[in-house]
């Protein structure tokens, strides 16, 4: 017992590391977190140690691509572009030592409990701050985007737009990509207790975070739970379950409620074809486009790049990375998808699903520079029965499926 606690401590302080690399709010507050970075640096040599197997996995050529490709950018362009490529480097790096060092299930189910935990106290701290009395004894911070933040740690929002939940994130999106996730490996772990409380205290957070994108990922999970739920039931009326999804969003649709929602509050107004149209996310998509187009072989590297696309933010990650290293960049989204499809134990339209949700998340935040993306990447990538283990290992055993003993 002594053993295991402290088997999942570890991991714990693995998966905690992740998420001060994957959005969180106090990254862009102090410059002391970016320090923290230049610890991985070591992880180089465990990396190129790998390499040297006999036997390379597909995570392992993974790794090996993007190592060459931030190295052929810096061969091309010097020291253009560091701080991004160093970034980049250190962030696959640390999440390539952490899966090899923890088998899937172990840092999935941690990734899961963490999230219900997050979620169910920014869920009142929300609830606090907006319904019972404001939180304005909060210490306010201005972070690297000159954005005033107030902050509670687990609990964070912007102090102008208090109504939306940032969670320990610097953005209610990010916080939005990460609890979506949550939801939709939570219900592949049927050993979870109280199951049904968790998935109400993470659809109600992300409600809470007004993320337009956050809601049509929302829907999304849905749609892929009430599969879930109609393929696991034994009940002969279990088709009801995604029969009365698909009738309840086609109401909301065709009624218009679901535009009178999205036209009456500011944050959701990206969800109006309109305002889609002239978006920071669809002009992102384009710019990257033209000038991957323009050098298609070898990229512009990020620091062009960043420089060359105006008026946008760049959040298109598989455009983004194709403007940067060229037509390697896809390897990062075609990694993902093909990790995903090959998934057995899943349906055909539940690995869709699941593929239009990591697609959209890696392409509606700059999220291919957070750790916990890469994480999932080399996790995907490690075996072919990741969700058919979370569904049969419980409280995260090691399974037999970690890089180690896949190579036996």
């Amino acid at each position: 017992m002594k053993r295991l606690s402290q088997k999942n401590l570890k991991s714990a302080c693995l998966i905690a590391f992740c998420y001060l690399f994957s959005g969180s709010l106090f990254f862009t507050l102090s410059g002391g977190f970016v320090v923290l970075r230049w610890l991985i640096v070591p992880l180089l040599f465990f990396a190129f140690l790998k390499l040297l197997s006999r036997k390379l996995l597909m995570a392992t050529v993974h790794l090996f691509v993007w190592i060459m490709l931030v190295f052929l950018a810096i061969v091309l362009r010097g020291l253009g572009g560091f701080f991004e490529n160093a970034n980049l480097v250190l962030c696959f790096l640390g999440a390539y030592y952490i899966t090899q060092k923890r088998s899937h299930t172990e840092i999935l189910t941690i990734f899961v409990k963490s999230m219900v935990v997050v979620a169910a106290l920014s869920l009142i701290g929300h609830c606090i701050n907006n319904y019972i009395s404001p939180m304005t004894w909060l210490p306010q911070k201005v972070n690297s985007n000159d954005i005033t933040f107030s902050v509670g740690y687990i609990y964070n929002f912007i102090t102008d737009e208090s109504m939306r939940n940032c969670g320990p994130f610097w953005e209610p999106g990010v916080y939005a990509s990460w609890l979506i996730l949550a939801l939709v490996l939570l219900n592949y772990m049927p050993w979870i207790r109280r199951k049904a409380l968790c998935n109400v205290i993470i659809i109600l957070t992300i409600l809470t975070t007004v993320s337009a994108a956050g809601y049509v990922l929302l829907l999304l999970a849905l749609a892929l739970l009430s599969s879930n739920v109609a393929r696991n039931s034994k009940s002969k009326y279990a088709f009801l379950v995604p029969m009365t999804f698909v009738i309840i969003a086609t109401v909301l649709f065709t009624s218009g409620l679901m535009e009178n929602i999205i036209s009456s509050n500011k944050f959701l107004d990206d969800l109006n074809a309109d305002s889609l149209a002239d978006s920071s996310r669809f002009f992102a998509v384009e710019q990257n486009w033209g000038l991957f187009l323009q050098n298609p072989v070898f990229g512009f590297g990020q620091s062009y790049v960043i420089e060359n696309t105006t008026n946008v933010a760049n959040t298109a990650g598989t455009f983004y990375l194709l403007s940067c290293f060229g037509i390697f960049g896809i390897t990062y989204t075609l990694a993902i998808l093909y990790g995903i499809f090959r998934q057995r134990g899943l349906t055909f339209v539940e690995k869709l699903l699941v593929a239009v949700i990591f697609f959209i998340i890696i392409n509606k935040e700059s999220q291919y520079d957070y750790m916990l993306n890469w994480v999932f990447t080399f996790i995907l990538l490690s075996s072919n029965h990741v969700f058919a283990d979370l569904k049969r290992n419980k409280g995260g055993a090691r399974s037999a499926t970690t890089f180690e003993e896949t190579k036996k």
